[in-house]
């Protein structure tokens, strides 16, 4: 009884989908955002990491900083503009160790892993 009753949803849902379609007016096509590069820069003795965007609309970028446990450590929130940009994350009030780096804009999602290695 509880397979016939999904199918006949699943069904109904797909139908009432497609109606819609037909009825939508065209999609405009608009491009994807690119992370052009990330790069780690030391100068000295301070270190930040520097983003490089592309991107074809106005657009909130987020970063988030989140260590070996999971804790947020950082963030920060930005609206910029089309083109390319660059977003720098300065690292200094962070210590040593594991980190990971989370970069949202509004269609994009660009995560990697930072090791800080404070030798001095």
């Amino acid at each position: 009884m509880t397979n016939k009753l999904l199918i006949v949803l699943t069904f109904c849902l797909s139908l009432s989908g497609s109606l819609l379609a037909q009825d939508a007016a065209p999609a405009t096509y608009l491009p994807t955002p690119e992370v052009l590069e990330s790069l780690m820069i030391t100068s000295g003795g301070n270190q930040e990491l520097v983003f490089r965007l592309k991107l074809y609309t106005a657009s909130s970028v987020d970063l988030l900083v989140r260590d070996a446990v999971g804790e947020t450590t950082m963030i920060s929130r930005q609206v910029l503009q089309p083109g390319e940009q660059t977003v720098r994350l300065p690292l200094e009030g962070l210590g040593q160790g594991i980190y990971f780096v989370r970069l949202d804009t509004d269609l994009v999602r660009h995560e990697q892993m930072v090791i800080l290695d404070r030798m001095r």
